[in-house]
């Protein structure tokens, strides 16, 4: 797990591994390495079995040096290693500015995004303030913290093309914008520095932006509370007691509630995919979702599944829930986030979360609004 931490905050030219690790297997942090970096990695061990080099090589390693070994050989493998990372940086040419991620690619250099082609213009930020407001008006299940997002980061590339920033300037730019619109929403200037850190770029941490993404962060946070917008909270008016007698109660809900967040990222996936397959026409998609989340409204008789779910969130807190809460929170999310609204997942998880755990809570013999 260190090699893995050290690869990813160190960001280095070359991973030099060996395979006997004392934490875990070396063969497992190449797996898990080339499951967000290409950089190039040398193992270096005294397994000589035929069988460790093709399953370290298959693996992801560029290249396997057995123990004992010269210097001369080593530096001789390393200069094959770069040489071969030369070549193919040079192939890629004027790629190597170019994100691509799904649907969405980035050219750093032109300083645009495309979305299945289409170049996404600054101009998109007063539609994404709209999409997300009529989502909240007609009854849709979303957060607000997802439009927010790409708000401020349609914002920042605009400013930083604009200003015709250098790449990681442009990063870092984008990172502060939407750290600034996640803390002017939440109140939390840290967690949204670290979050859009994290998620600008999966399995690293760009430290550079750090000072700015903090300082638009805490910026925002100060201007929105001036200005009256305070960020919503849980209020905890009880406190959790941990022994023996109900340790394993708390190890179950919370194997318990990894395994209902696993299937929330799942349904949600699969309802998206599903709704892109069967209604290819946005718009027809669009109504149809609509018209869903009216009739699940008028069938489950209230309108406590529309919206955020912060009232719902709040009320689990103090233990009150309904049984099948955490159900239909999540499906009334996943039809509206499938449909094309505009919204975001962090708030109605709060929901479907904290509904959950109070239930279950009780259950278990656990304080209800803590669990």
């Amino acid at each position: 797990a260190e090699a893995i931490l050290m690869a990813a905050s160190h960001n280095p030219d070359v991973l030099f591994l060996d395979l006997g690790l004392p934490d875990m297997d070396g063969i497992d942090v190449i797996r898990q390495v080339r499951t967000w970096s290409n950089l190039p990695i040398i193992v270096i061990s005294a397994r000589s079995d035929d069988g460790d080099k093709i399953e370290a090589l298959d693996a992801g390693a560029d290249d396997y040096l057995t123990k004992p070994f010269s210097v001369e050989e080593l530096l001789a493998r390393l200069r094959v290693t770069l040489r071969r990372l030369s070549l193919m940086s040079s192939d890629v040419g004027a790629d190597k500015s170019v994100y691509t991620n799904g649907r969405l690619r980035i050219d750093y250099s032109a300083g645009c995004a495309y979305l299945d082609g289409e170049e996404l213009k600054p101009q998109i930020a007063p539609g994404i303030f709209g999409a997300a407001m009529l989502t909240h008006l007609f009854g849709g299940s979303a957060g607000r913290e997802g439009a927010a997002l790409q708000l401020g980061g349609s914002v920042a590339s605009g400013l930083s093309k604009l200003f015709r920033l250098e790449r990681d300037d442009r990063r870092v730019l984008i990172m502060a914008g939407m750290s600034a619109v996640f803390a002017g929403l939440f109140g939390t200037p840290l967690t949204a520095a670290l979050f859009c850190m994290e998620f600008e770029s999966v399995g690293t941490i760009f430290s550079p932006a750090l000072l700015p993404c903090y300082l638009a962060a805490f910026t925002a946070s100060s201007v929105s509370a001036r200005m009256g917008v305070h960020a919503e909270g849980l209020p905890l008016d009880t406190a959790a007691v941990l022994s023996l007698n109900n340790l394993w109660a708390y190890l179950l809900l919370a194997v318990l509630i990894s395994l209902l967040g696993i299937t929330m990222c799942k349904v949600f996936h699969e309802a998206e995919h599903l709704a892109a397959h069967h209604v290819k026409n946005p718009w027809v998609r669009i109504a149809v979702g609509g018209a869903l989340i009216a009739a699940m409204t008028f069938l489950a008789g209230d309108h406590r599944f529309n919206g955020a779910g912060m009232d719902m969130a709040l009320a689990a807190v103090q233990g009150q829930a309904d049984w099948y809460s955490f159900l239909l929170k999540m499906l009334f999310t996943a039809v509206t986030l499938a449909a094309g609204f505009k919204g975001g997942e962090i708030v109605p998880t709060f929901c479907v979360g904290a509904t959950f755990g109070c239930v279950l809570g009780g259950v278990l013999g656990l304080e209800p609004g803590m669990a």
